[in-house]
């Protein structure tokens, strides 16, 4: 397994991975089919995250997962970032997971990141589980965050402290 940072030649990839999470869990913001993202969108989106860290896993060639984090933009939340992670099912459960927060947590450092933070559908208890071994507290719920299948999700806000 290579955990690498993103590049531009990895928008199809990155694109194609995406659409693929979409499609196999309930615990994404996407439908399945619902992303519309071009492939020159996908370019511009990765281009335009500079101070942002992407971070892939890549399994024989494949695009097996990734994190992301958004670091805050203005002066008074530049000490934190906003944490997107997903892994496909079938490499699930392989460690990738703590390999890319031990990344983050390293980059984080390097760049004065004192907050990391996520959100999680509460339904996901392998997620939570994870986070809460990675250092992550809950902070909070937001009701009826998302509305999946007709019925209203509820999701825990949680965070870490980068000391």
């Amino acid at each position: 397994m290579n955990i690498r940072k993103i590049t531009s030649e990895d928008a199809q990839a990155y694109l194609a991975l995406q659409n693929k999470l979409d499609e196999e869990t309930e615990f994404r913001a996407y439908e399945p089919g619902e992303r519309k993202t071009t492939l020159e969108e996908m370019e511009k989106i990765i281009s335009s995250k500079q101070e942002d860290l992407i971070l892939l896993a890549i399994h024989d060639d494949e695009v097996v997962g990734y994190i992301e984090a958004e670091r805050g933009k203005f002066n008074r939340n530049k000490h934190s970032a906003h944490i997107n992670l997903a892994v496909l099912k079938k490499f699930q459960g392989r460690g990738i997971a703590k390999l890319f927060f031990n990344e983050v947590e390293r980059w984080a450092k390097l760049n004065h990141i004192h907050r990391l933070d996520l959100c999680v559908f509460i339904s996901n208890t392998n997620a939570i589980n994870l986070y809460n071994k990675m250092g992550f507290v809950k902070e909070g719920t937001k009701k009826d965050s998302f509305l999946v299948d007709g019925n209203y999700v509820d999701e825990f806000m949680m965070a870490k402290i980068i000391e």
